[in-house]
């Protein structure tokens, strides 16, 4: 039984050897566009318009975050300098 299946088999290879079929206009559009978005994904350019992504976020984080910190701090500088000033104003007065 298992000859009669490789003589079928070698029958089917013998007769359609040289055969093929031409896909339609469509299919064949259809199959290449796929192709192409299969090749985008594979490419590695989406991996570095990514890694560009975060890495834009990290800097205008660390940018934004550095500014508040300075900002912060030259508000606690101003309002320290203040007590001191109206602290020596205060101590003028009480001398006077």
């Amino acid at each position: 039984m298992g000859k009669e299946f490789k003589n079928i088999e070698d029958l089917f290879k013998s007769k359609f050897e040289d055969y093929q079929v031409q896909p339609s206009e469509q299919l064949w559009g259809n199959i290449n566009s796929k192709l192409k978005i299969q090749r985008f994904l594979n490419s590695g350019l989406l991996k570095y318009i990514g890694f560009s992504v975060i890495a834009a976020i990290v800097a205008l984080t660390i940018q934004f975050n550095g500014n508040n910190i300075a900002q912060d701090t030259s508000e606690k500088e101003i309002s320290q300098k203040s007590i001191i000033v109206k602290n020596s104003f205060v101590k003028k007065e009480n001398n006077n």
